[in-house]
């Protein structure tokens, strides 16, 4: 188990050209979104690899509403042939099981072909406005200065002609000396009486001023689609990630065209973490709503480790959660 400290001296995959439109920026927006187990009250992951090339993952999750939420990975060698296959499986109460089945190619590195599927509960399919039964396959394929991924999903059945819409999308991401730029689509097909709608675009463009500093500009345009009558968000952002000896830090600054006349349509996003030990994480995160997330991790050995986690938002109703999560690797 590396320590956090060897794990930031490294740059990760922007350093590199083999990353896909969602590790733009990806520094940051990891500061900001994890090390926070505060959506869950408990987090248990289990990590086991074999010598044969066999991997199992296990998860188990319990969230605010008491439901238990587990899954498995395994991923498979298939001897004698150049390919291995990844079998994942998640079982929500809320959301049915989902299942995954990929097969990535060994003599041609970088492909990757899968099949996915979510089964709901009935007592289920009409609780919420997002389609639950669906198939997806999809394809990516990653190259010394480029990469790609798009995928089609069919919906099996849904409450509203809307949801039953297919979906399908894409995205690129190119890389040439300290630039980088990228492109993601996701379009609803027409079908009955809907037609086609563009739900999802946005452009990233990555500047790599030296191997401890990244600055990123993007444009997202994105609807909400659990809220279907509101506006989607079409935002314009810039972030920064600078990385020193033992600590990092991110800052966002986001500007959103869509947001109503009463509102701030500006939000400025601030996090860091600071390693006092070799094997401590502290972290700290806050924005311009006063929303402020804490949280400590720490190593216990070479195959474990535990998160604390805080957050407060005076906003919210429930101003505050807690949240912890156990890591094991073996």
């Amino acid at each position: 188990l590396q320590s956090k400290r060897g794990i930031n001296a490294e740059y990760g995959v922007q350093m590199t050209t083999n990353f896909f439109f969602n590790d733009l920026g990806k520094s940051a927006k990891d500061l900001f979104k994890k090390g926070f187990p505060v959506k869950n009250l408990v987090e248990h992951e289990l990590n086991v690899k074999f010598a044969s090339g066999l991997q199992f993952q296990g998860t188990a999750t319990k969230n605010a509403k008491g439901r238990i939420v587990t899954g498995v990975t395994h991923t498979i060698p298939v001897t004698g042939y150049p390919l291995q296959l990844v079998v994942n499986a998640l079982q929500d109460p809320s959301k049915g099981i989902t299942g995954k089945l990929v097969y990535q190619a060994t003599d041609l590195a970088g492909l990757k072909i899968w099949i996915g599927a979510n089964v709901a509960h009935s007592e289920n399919l009409n609780k919420a406005p997002l389609p639950k039964r669906h198939v997806t396959f999809g394809a990516e394929y990653r190259h010394a200065h480029w990469a790609t991924s798009g995928f089609f999903k069919y919906i099996l059945d849904a409450p509203k002609s809307r949801d039953r819409q297919p979906v399908v999308g894409g995205n690129v991401a190119v890389s040439y000396n300290q630039f980088s730029a990228g492109a993601i689509i996701e379009n609803r097909l027409a079908i009955e009486d809907e037609n086609n709608e563009l739900t999802k675009y946005g452009l990233t463009f990555d500047y790599r001023m030296d191997p401890t500093l990244t600055l990123t500009a993007y444009l997202l345009n994105e609807r909400d689609e659990e809220h279907e009558s509101a506006p989607p968000k079409q935002i314009l952002g810039l972030s920064a990630f600078k990385r020193f000896i033992d600590f990092e830090l991110a800052t966002d600054v986001s500007y959103d065209l869509n947001t109503p006349g009463d509102e701030n349509p500006v939000t400025l996003n601030v996090g860091g973490a600071f390693h006092p030990h070799i094997d401590t994480t502290l972290r700290l995160k806050f924005d311009t709503t006063a929303k402020t997330g804490v949280s400590m991790e720490q190593a216990l050995n070479k195959n474990s480790s535990v998160t604390l986690g805080m957050e407060l938002d005076p906003s919210s109703s429930k101003s505050a959660k807690f949240g912890v999560s156990l890591n094991l690797n073996y």
